[in-house]
């Protein structure tokens, strides 16, 4: 049996089958239960007939739906197809259903007026290095996109970078021969081929010699693509109008300037990009499409060294460019770059593909192999995200883009992109000359009512400022208070010195202080840290650390143990947090490990706990500060050795504050092992003014079990990782 219907045809053909939950998971059950297993507590129904959608054939689920409700076959003009045809007969073949056919109250009203989707396959991160990969890596996505996804043709394929691993002749002939298998079996026209090199396909051997090391790849995307690739660094970019998406996609190199001895010397060449944008701002067909730019480093990776660094994004967002797609980092993420504040397009999209076939030693903890559909329906953008555990596995839905709490995770988000449809010249000119109208119209009323709101604040503004004195003395009567005797035996005091650590009550004193709705949430011994001048970063090698600099810190409370299982599971109890993830060496739902850290959740999830519980992530500066003291101590001093790490997979984590080692001049426990730790921070590259932010990853300290080079360990060291990235050794405590 052949269907014509469609993934929302169908979707919306199981809802009026199968109207409630108890009929929707009895029929997966029976007929689907492979897929039933998969069904997880917290997942709601549309998650759960995602996962049916993308794990079985659409003739299969109409089959069985036919099955559990034969009356269907008769509204669908469809012959029986679940009775059995006779031995030697050959049965006839069977008709077609069109979507008219159906009953309409099982097909949403505007399903109709919809344009049919067009699909987009994105790449990045390829490595091809053996011969036996094109063949391999056809046949596995050949398999998830016919029979997974039901995608019979792609209107393009864009390739962000990483082609290859090593930029040779071989190599590139390896992904040549890859690509046109995939041309021909999804009916992809050569000129829709959007291809960028990544920093693997430079040929470092020709570039030590003094010579183009873009030769092997232009000459490998002249025989694909049929187009010459420009030798001039000036003039390497791309431009494709593919008018049936109304999609204009402009290709840009970031790997121009690199070479063995500068790896990671990334950035847009400013000929290159003034060239390539001056037609697209002239041009008025252009204006009337959505634009993608892609590369292959993230934008916070480019530099001034090379070119034009990331804040080129805010040139594009003025272009009126909508998406940006890109590789390099081997993890699937998406990051919003907001230009212009109240825009009704949202900002600009950064998509990130992942690795489709990288070397496993190089894949990112916690992430497997991806890829990414883009499916275009109207003005809606659709972004499937695909995933590979094993290397000769296959491909299935990627369910890690979170939702609320209490909600399980998608494999696929939605981007409203709203194609411009209004003459952009016209506009402008239109609005220009209402503006003067309003001006010559209007202008005398203005000037009265400016006047007028200025009187209006003279006349407000004596007895605000008297009223702003009283309440700066109401503040320091305040502060005389918190400071005096009473409070301090209130705050239960560790010692009598002043300017020392103090404890907050324990749960039972804070509930008996405190609304009975406090005892729902978890209280996390939290010890006062008193503020001061110390000394962070370093003077190493290591760029990122420094330059070893003074901070000033202001007092602040933090959590005296790295946050644990049964603490968050108290938010997840009570319907405010997410789960985290349940993957190999993740400690949620392991009873033994209620008292270790929780682990593989992401920084949203960390910082929707802490917000829960009133607090906040740490800042780097109060976490560093923590670590080190203020004998600015760069090295944990471990002298008995009874610390979590230099552990296995199979040990892991360990229960959070019981190493007798581990513990910080001002008493916080496990900041050198157990677990990396999430803080609200940004990422910055360096310190100091000059140093760009990444505001499309965050910062993470300390060390973790996993730590395999103790005496290597410094409190100044610093790592990044997208904030919806996760891992075993990654988690948190909060801060206030």
């Amino acid at each position: 049996m052949v269907t014509s219907l469609d993934r929302p045809q169908l979707r919306a053909l199981l809802n009026d089958t199968l109207r409630t939950d108890g009929d929707f998971n009895a029929f997966v059950l029976d007929y689907f239960p492979d897929v039933h297993r998969n069904f997880t507590g917290g997942m709601d129904r549309t998650s759960k007939l995602n996962l049916l959608l993308e794990s079985v054939d659409g003739d299969d689920i109409l089959r069985a739906l036919i099955k559990w409700k034969p009356a269907l076959a008769a509204r669908l003009h469809i012959a029986d197809a679940s009775a059995p045809a006779a031995p030697g007969v050959t049965s006839p073949p069977v008709e077609k259903p069109s979507p008219a056919s159906i009953d309409p109250v099982s097909l949403p009203a505007s399903l109709a007026s919809m344009p049919p989707p067009k699909y987009v396959l994105h790449l990045s991160d390829l490595h091809f290095s053996d011969e036996t990969q094109a063949d391999q890596w056809h046949a596995q996505l050949l398999l998830d996109l016919r029979n997974q996804m039901q995608i019979r043709e792609l209107s393009a394929v864009i390739i962000s970078g990483d082609i290859t691993h090593h930029a040779t002749i071989e190599q590139f002939g390896f992904a040549h021969n890859f690509l046109r298998q995939l041309c021909e079996s999804f009916h992809i026209e050569k000129q829709r081929l959007i291809i960028v090199p990544g920093n693997h396909d430079v040929n470092w051997t020709l570039t030590d010699h003094g010579q183009d090391g873009f030769s092997p790849f232009a000459m490998f995307y002249q025989q694909l693509t049929g187009a010459a690739y420009p030798a001039s660094v000036a003039a390497q970019t791309t431009l494709h109008n593919l008018a049936d998406l109304k999609l204009l996609v402009l290709g840009l190199n970031t790997a121009w300037k690199i070479d063995r001895a500068h790896p990671s010397r990334a950035g847009l060449h400013a000929g290159a990009f003034g060239k390539a944008i001056k037609p697209l701002v002239n041009n008025k067909e252009y204006q009337k499409c959505n634009k993608l730019a892609v590369w292959h480093h993230p934008p916070a990776e480019l530099t001034t060294e090379a070119g034009l660094d990331g804040a080129v994004l805010e040139q594009l967002a003025q272009a009126g460019f909508r998406l940006i797609l890109h590789g390099h980092i081997h993890r699937a993420d998406n990051a919003l770059f907001r230009y212009y504040q109240q825009s009704n397009v949202g900002g600009l999209e950064i998509l990130t593909a992942g690795t489709f076939g990288a070397p496993t030693h190089e894949l990112v903890s916690g992430y497997p192999f991806q890829y990414q559909v883009l499916e275009f329906r109207g003005d809606i953008l659709t972004v499937h995200t695909r995933k590979r555990e094993k290397v000769a596995g296959g491909w299935i839905a990627d369910h890690r883009w979170q939702q609320t709490p209490g909600q399980s995770p998608l494999a696929s988000y939605q981007i409203l992109l709203r194609t411009p449809t209004v003459d952009w010249w016209e506009h402008r000119k239109k609005s220009v000359d209402t503006n003067q109208a309003n001006q010559n119209a209007y202008g005398p009323l203005l000037w009265i009512t400016f006047g007028f709101f200025a009187f209006v604040v003279i006349l407000f503004s004596v007895p605000m400022c008297l009223h702003f004195k009283s309440i700066q003395s109401s503040s320091e009567e305040t502060k005389a208070i918190r400071n005096s005797a009473d409070m301090r035996i209130w705050l239960n005091p560790i010692t009598t010195q002043d300017d020392v650590s103090y404890a907050l009550p324990t749960k039972q004193e804070h509930i008996s202080k405190t609304e009975s709705n406090i005892e729902r949430k978890p209280n996390p011994e939290m010890i006062r840290i008193a503020g001061n001048r110390f000394q962070m970063g370093s003077d190493s090698e290591r760029e990122n650390e420094s330059p070893l600099h003074q901070e000033q810190v202001a007092s602040y409370w933090l959590d005296k143990t790295e946050v644990t299982v049964s603490d968050y599971a108290s938010c997840v109890n009570a319907k405010k947090c997410s789960e985290p993830k349940t993957d190999r060496g993740c400690n949620w739902k392991i009873p033994a490990r209620q008292n270790h850290p929780v682990n593989c959740i992401d920084w949203y999830q960390a910082k929707q706990f802490c917000n829960w519980l009133g607090l906040r992530l740490p800042t780097e500066i109060e976490w560093e500060y923590a670590a080190r003291g203020a004998n600015a101590k760069n090295n944990p001093d471990l002298q008995n050795g009874n610390v979590c790490w230099k552990r296995n997979e199979k040990q892991g984590t360990c229960s959070a504050g019981k190493s007798s080692s581990d513990i910080s001049p001002l008493g916080v426990y496990d900041m050198a092992a157990n677990v990396y730790e999430w803080v609200q921070d940004n990422y910055r590259l360096c310190y100091g003014k000059i140093c760009s932010v990444n505001q499309y990853e965050k910062a993470v300290r300390g060390g973790a079990w996993s730590f395999p080079v103790p005496n290597l360990l410094r409190f100044s060291a610093r790592n990044r990782h997208a904030p919806t990235e996760y891992s075993s050794s990654l988690g948190f405590r909060c801060a206030k």
